[in-house]
């Protein structure tokens, strides 16, 4: 009897964890060197903006799903950066689409989102397919572009999906968030507004 709880116990964990957050990633392990400042080679220089507004901190050239030349200056000018790993055999990050794109309706004048999609070379139908069924807007590329390693480190937990959001030097604002949050993804943004107002 004490066995067939311990299994359910440990059955109920594993379920639980699995539908926030799937794993398959390499693994990296997001330590202090991953959180410092970024290189100044790493980073243009941003010159400071009365709005508040800053452009996308990492230089990089990518296609988006749909053949799209993507640049920094594609994302614009915002007051942070949502950097958003996820993947299509992922339930999680399937299955919190539709909310994330309301999200970033409701944020789009303040936080640039970008995707990243770590099975972007293999299942590019799907990709588009999943996106167009969600409504999805904001702009999707591979996660392997040139030019986004840094962000790329900070994202490195091993799991999806991962979402780390960024100041205009390229540093994390708090901690990566790992799992699916869904519309919850708009307190973590609402405080990383918030701090980077505050400064």
């Amino acid at each position: 009897m004490k066995i067939k709880m311990i299994t359910v116990t440990c059955l109920f964990l594993a379920i639980s964890f699995a539908l926030s957050a799937c794993t398959g990633l390499p693994a990296g392990r997001l330590d202090d060197r991953n959180r410092t400042n970024v290189t100044e080679e790493q980073t243009p220089k941003t010159a400071e903006s009365e709005t508040g507004m800053y452009p996308f901190p990492f230089e990089f050239t990518a296609k988006d799903l749909y053949g799209n030349d993507v640049t920094a200056e594609t994302l614009g000018e915002k007051e942070i950066f949502f950097l958003h790993l996820w993947a299509t055999w992922c339930p999680p990050c399937v299955a919190e689409m539709g909310e994330l794109a309301e999200i970033a309706e409701m944020y789009d004048e303040n936080v640039g989102f970008l995707g990243l999609l770590s099975d972007y070379a293999d299942n590019l139908r799907g990709a588009i397919r999943l996106t167009e069924q969600n409504n999805v807007g904001f702009i999707n590329i591979p996660d392997r572009t040139r030019g986004l390693e840094a962000a790329l480190r900070m994202l490195s937990t091993g799991f999806v999906p991962t979402t780390v959001l960024i100041d205009k030097d390229g540093n994390i604002i708090g901690e990566p968030l790992i799992g699916a949050h869904g519309l919850g993804y708009a307190k973590y943004i609402d405080e990383a507004l918030e701090i980077v107002r505050s400064k």
